[in-house]
């Protein structure tokens, strides 16, 4: 099982545009994960997915909602983190891109 948690904070004047985003790739994101949480906490939004096994989560790391997701991450949000637990090991990581990147060279090998 992998858990995705990115938690942000959008800039102000583009909360909205941030929070339409996440909704409209919210449904096909959905049908990749086993279990998917998009919540807005104060003036900040809570984005959990969890994966049964690395090759879903890997499928997703290169879906079209993922670059969707990735764009309006970099683009509308001030702040962000990224963390993954796999294995019950927590890793932080810069971005989505930064994910991307380890876990699809670690599939290849």
């Amino acid at each position: 099982m992998i858990i995705l948690e990115i938690l942000l904070k959008p800039i102000s004047t583009k909360y909205l545009e941030l929070s339409q985003s996440l909704e409209a790739i919210h449904n096909d994101l959905e049908k990749q994960c086993a279990h998917l949480s998009v919540e807005k906490i104060n003036q900040s939004i809570s984005f959990v997915a969890i994966f049964n096994t690395l090759n879903d989560f890997s499928d997703m790391l290169v879906s079209n909602e993922m670059r969707v997701l990735s764009g309006a991450i970099s683009m509308l949000s001030e702040s962000n983190s990224h963390i993954t637990t796999q294995n019950g090991k927590q890793r932080k990581w810069k971005n989505l891109g930064e994910i991307g990147e380890y876990y699809l060279s670690n599939k290849a090998n």
